[in-house]
């Protein structure tokens, strides 16, 4: 028995596949940011100073054992000279466009 069973849920529900989805991308981002800083010659000593916080706090951010602010990401992202651009993809465009209809809005450009 796994875990899923034991938590009486189903790993190949759509829902959880997004959810997969989403942990992983994020991953990637921070995989990423860290290569940039590696590629720079940075430490995460050097994070922490250009972020007025402290390596331990680096060190969870890159570990991915935080759950960090967008606001903590962007600072990241500025500290080791990264720029991070933003992709939204649809997972169910059939529900986003009923979404958009009860939104009033007629098209998507």
């Amino acid at each position: 028995m796994d875990i899923y069973e034991l938590l009486g849920e189903n790993p190949d529900d759509p829902g959880h596949r997004h959810a997969r989805d989403l942990v992983a991308a994020d991953r990637a981002m921070v995989r990423d940011l860290v290569a940039v800083r590696e590629r720079y010659g940075m430490t995460q000593a050097d994070v922490a100073r250009a972020m007025g916080t402290n390596q331990a706090s680096i060190s969870r951010f890159e570990s991915g054992h935080s759950d960090a602010h967008l606001s903590t990401v962007r600072r990241y992202a500025k500290a080791v000279g990264a720029l991070i651009r933003h992709e939204v993809t649809a997972v169910d465009e059939d529900r986003i466009r009923l979404t958009a209809h009860a939104a009033g809005i007629d098209s998507y450009n």
